[in-house]
């Protein structure tokens, strides 16, 4: 029988595994020879209260921050709500 433990550690797995992927995905794009790769990214997050971020698009950035931003605001409120 699989036990819930077991579960948390397989879905932190599946994340962690899925963020390398796309992290490396965004890096080492795939290109033709001689042809130049126009690849936009860009990741935000907040560790306790240090901030973080980076990109390579500064609209992207933005609209990545934005959006950091709102789904904190939500979960403020979400908290506050007893939800």
């Amino acid at each position: 029988m699989v036990t819930q433990t077991q579960l948390i550690h397989a879905g932190t797995l599946l994340i962690l595994a899925g963020f390398i992927v796309l992290l490396a995905a965004a890096l080492f794009p795939a290109k033709e020879r001689g042809e130049k790769s126009d690849v936009k990214f860009s990741a935000f997050g907040i560790i306790g209260f240090i901030p973080f971020g980076f990109g390579n698009d500064k609209r992207l950035f933005t609209f990545t921050v934005a959006l950091a931003l709102i789904m904190m605001a939500l979960l403020f409120y979400f908290y506050r709500k007893g939800l």
